[in-house]
């Protein structure tokens, strides 16, 4: 059980690394872009934090309060299907303004930071 737990957290892990790397990798880029990597991410990073919500909400992880049970899964979720709503409109276009870069690094970011601070 310990293992399967790992890997989907694994797979969580690695779609941050290509979303936020795909970001950062744009950094001094005149023209940003969002490209395929970032969107394949995107959705890696939802379907393993899915598979690690549905293994925390069973039961199967040991959660500290009961009543805060479900609202840093959904949290998180929202952030995500958010992040991969601007990924997805925004591949059509050969680059991106500054701001909507910036707008989906802070996600990336945020996402993250809560679901590992908010324990």
């Amino acid at each position: 059980m310990q293992l399967a737990h790992q890997i989907l957290l694994l797979i969580t892990l690695l779609g941050f690394a290509a979303t936020c790397g795909g970001l950062l990798g744009q950094l001094r880029s005149r023209d940003p872009e969002v490209t395929g990597g970032m969107l394949i991410g995107g959705w890696v990073q939802l379907i393993g934090w899915i598979g690690l919500s549905t293994w925390q909400l069973v039961g199967l992880a040991p959660y500290p309060e009961p009543s805060t049970r479900y609202v840093q899964p959904i949290a998180v979720a929202v952030i995500m299907i958010l992040q991969l709503i601007l990924l997805a409109k925004n591949r059509k276009f050969t680059s991106i303004p500054r701001g909507l870069w910036g707008i989906l690094l802070i996600m990336s970011l945020a996402e993250s930071a809560i679901a590992v601070i908010w324990q």
